[in-house]
């Protein structure tokens, strides 16, 4: 049995387990099946994820985040200010 997700057509119930994971404070390592972050990602490569604070993150980090029913890793190009309180 692996000890990381894979992270690729999840289902509902699997994307909302990482979710509640990363919301508790764990550390997860997921397998990804994509190729869209190469060569710096590489597909079936693991990459271990935790939460952060969106106030520290800068250009260039590796973000990982759900958008509707999908899980994305993505570099984070730019960040933006919004009436004093941080926002991707």
């Amino acid at each position: 049995m692996s000890d990381y997700f894979i992270v690729d057509k999840l289902e509902f119930a699997t994307v909302d387990l990482v979710r509640r994971e990363i919301e508790r404070g764990s550390t997860l390592r997921l397998k990804v099946l994509d190729s869209c972050m190469a060569p710096f990602i590489r597909n079936c490569d693991i990459v271990q994820i935790r939460s952060s604070q969106i106030t520290d993150l800068r250009p260039g980090d590796i973000i990982f985040f759900q958008l509707n029913q999908s899980l994305y890793i993505r570099r984070l190009i730019s960040t933006k200010e919004i009436e004093h309180n941080s926002h991707l």
